[in-house]
C-alpha cells in the first residue's frame, strides 16, 4: 500500500491537470512493476523453500506471492491474447 500510496504520476511542477493516456500508462508501469517484484519474491521462497522445507511460514509466503501475481494478472486490460 506504500508503494502504492507513492503516486509515481504526481507532477512536480504543481500542474493539478493530468494528461489521461499518461495517467493510464503510469498506472499500468506502475502495475508492471508490482508484478515484477511479486515474481521476483515468489522466486526467492521457492529457493528459501527448497533449502529449508520444514518452515511452513514459506509455504504461507509462497502461496501469498502467487495469490497477488494472479490477481495483478486479472486486472491487466483485455487483449483477448489471455485465452
Amino acid at each position: 500500500m506504500t508503494y502504492a500510496k507513492c503516486s509515481p504520476w504526481s507532477q512536480e511542477n504543481g500542474c493539478c491537470e493530468i494528461d489521461e493516456a499518461a495517467f493510464a500508462a503510469s498506472i499500468l508501469t506502475w502495475k508492471e512493476k508490482c508484478q515484477l517484484a511479486a515474481v521476483t519474491a515468489n522466486r526467492a521462497y521457492q529457493k528459501t523453500l527448497h533449502l529449508t522445507p520444514w518452515q511452513a511460514n514459506m509455504y504461507a509466503d509462497v502461496a501469498i506471492s502467487l495469490d497477488y501475481i494472479c490477481s495483478l494478472k486479472q486486472l491487466k486490460p483485455n487483449d483477448g491474447t489471455d485465452r
